[in-house]
């Protein structure tokens, strides 16, 4: 019996690719934090085009009309900041005053007397020096928590103004290192990113206004204070998708907690009962029809995105599973454009 020998022959342009394959896997995951200020940079310098654009067509150069149209953003965030922040800083001044207040209240109800009286047995044999210590030897974590943010803004905030600055030059590079058989799809793809970047900023201020109304009426009905402010947070935190409602809902907890522990309980259930319905059918179909992708894909992408990359991966997810569905629709033929598919119906 004969031994067959077999013999495999790799080119040495596989081994290149594999190799390059390899290498660019290796600096995509050491270059993520980057690759997600650009992506955001891009998201933004995409959404704020057409408010420059306005400008420039009423007389104004493009860089006066970039300048302008940041004022007015920056400016209305430092507006609504400040607007938020001086009732919180009022409710905690409330707060903090009246606590013997909330304390002896808290007493009045039977289930939660003994629990109450155990707290402030606990509070009495707190060391604080000990607090202020280990409080001091945590806080490099904290800062580098609050540093690592302030980069990231920073960051994307001056990527965002340089693709504006020179969003010519930055085409031309593209093109120019795009095969010539792709660069008339290229010009496609840049009209239908612009388009559902348009479309997803659309349905995300759609959806966090209407959390911001939702949460208005919830808080005036169970008459906590600075509803307002709070409902100006629940909308601003509702920008991220699925876990916004959760994060906007602590505040609020808290407010209401100054009011009755009854009051607290039934904000954070009717609070939580409209995010749900928000993220699985309200902003599933809102986004649907924006970016022309079925609620059930809207669903699964968002999910994707969050256990893939957490927030930055949920926000990002709409526009990058919208600008696939479109390249696998438009070149593949696979109906993952609900347009599309119900067309074909």
């Amino acid at each position: 019996m004969t031994k067959q020998k077999i013999e495999i022959e790799i080119s040495k342009s596989t081994i290149w690719r594999v190799i390059i394959v390899f290498v660019s896997f290796g600096m995509i995951i050491k270059l993520q934090s980057l690759i997600f200020y650009l992506l955001f940079a891009l998201l933004f310098a995409v959404a704020i085009a057409p408010l420059v654009g306005w400008f420039q067509a009423r007389g104004l150069k493009h860089n006066s009309a970039l300048a302008l149209a940041l004022v007015m953003l920056v400016g209305g965030i430092f507006a609504l900041a400040g607007v938020v922040a001086v009732s919180l800083i009022n409710t905690v001044t409330d707060f903090v005053g009246d606590l013997p207040i909330y304390i002896e209240s808290l007493r009045q109800y039977g289930a939660t007397r003994d629990y109450v009286d155990g707290i402030l047995e606990a509070y009495k044999s707190i060391d604080v020096g000990a607090i202020v210590q280990n409080g001091i030897s945590s806080g490099s974590s904290l800062l580098a928590g609050v540093s690592k943010m302030f980069e990231a803004v920073l960051f994307t905030f001056f990527f965002t103004i340089y693709m504006l600055l020179e969003r010519d030059y930055l085409l031309r590079l593209v093109h120019s290192v795009t095969p010539k058989s792709w660069r008339s799809r290229l010009k496609d793809l840049e009209h239908e990113f612009v388009d559902v970047v348009g479309n997803y900023i659309r349905g995300q201020l759609l959806t966090s206004f209407l959390m911001g109304v939702a949460t208005y009426a919830i808080f005036r009905v169970l008459g906590i204070p600075n509803a307002l402010a709070l409902a100006i947070i629940a909308g601003l935190t509702d920008i991220i998708p699925v876990v916004g409602g959760l994060i906007g809902l602590i505040p609020a907890v808290l407010v209401a907690v100054t009011v009755s522990p009854t009051v607290a309980v039934l904000c954070i259930v009717l609070v939580q009962t409209y995010a749900t319905l928000s993220n699985y059918f309200i902003m599933p179909k809102i986004y649907g029809e924006a970016l022309n992708m079925s609620p059930f894909i809207v669903t699964v992408a968002t999910m994707v995105g969050l256990l893939l990359f957490g927030i930055p991966g949920i926000i990002l997810a709409l526009p990058g599973a919208a600008m696939i569905g479109y390249i696998m629709t438009e070149y593949y033929s696979v109906p993952v454009i609900e347009e599309d598919y119900n067309n074909a119906d």
